[in-house]
Formats: C-alpha cells, sequence, structure tokens
C-alpha cells in the first residue's frame, strides 16, 4: 500500500480542529492517527482494557482522550494521552 506522506501532512497541517464547548453530557476527547512510515505503513491501534463493567471493554480504540484544561488544543491532548498511554514522546 502506497501512502503518500508528504500530501497527508499538508492536508493535516492545513487541518484546524474544532474548538468550543462540548454538547451538554459530553466531553471534548482527541484520538492520535499515528501512522508509521515504514515499507508497509502501519496503524497503531490499542485495545481498551478487559475491566469488568467497562462499557468498551476489549474495544479497539486509537490512543487519545478527554481534552484537559491544562492542554492547549486538541493536539496538545492527543500528544499527551499518546505518552501517558503508550510512553512515546512528543519528540519522536
Amino acid at each position: 500500500m502506497f501512502v503518500d506522506y508528504p500530501s497527508l501532512r499538508d492536508t493535516l497541517r492545513k487541518h484546524v480542529p474544532p474548538c468550543g464547548l462540548a454538547p451538554a453530557g459530553y466531553a471534548l476527547n482527541a484520538v492520535c492517527f499515528l501512522l508509521v512510515d515504514r515499507a508497509e505503513p502501519a496503524l497503531l491501534a490499542i485495545q481498551k482494557t478487559d475491566t469488568e463493567g467497562y462499557d468498551w471493554r476489549g474495544h479497539v480504540a486509537l490512543p487519545g482522550g478527554q481534552i484537559e484544561p491544562a492542554d492547549r488544543n486538541a493536539r496538545d491532548a492527543a500528544l499527551r494521552e499518546l505518552h501517558e498511554e503508550l510512553g512515546i514522546e512528543r519528540s519522536q
């Protein structure tokens, strides 16, 4: 599978994530869509914990979570969550 990484990067840099307030009863969230540039591109996904009573137990997901007051924006929140969940540093 061919991925045109330069075009993808340009497209994503131009995208302005929505901001504002979440609808009542909801929280703003951000996820990290991490593509690994190698001979065969890969997408990083995680499996949710298998905790009894957890609505999303065992589901496949992207690393991410709620946007916190200390986060500057959705990108900052996604990178923070990536580090918290998988130990991947922002610089990587």
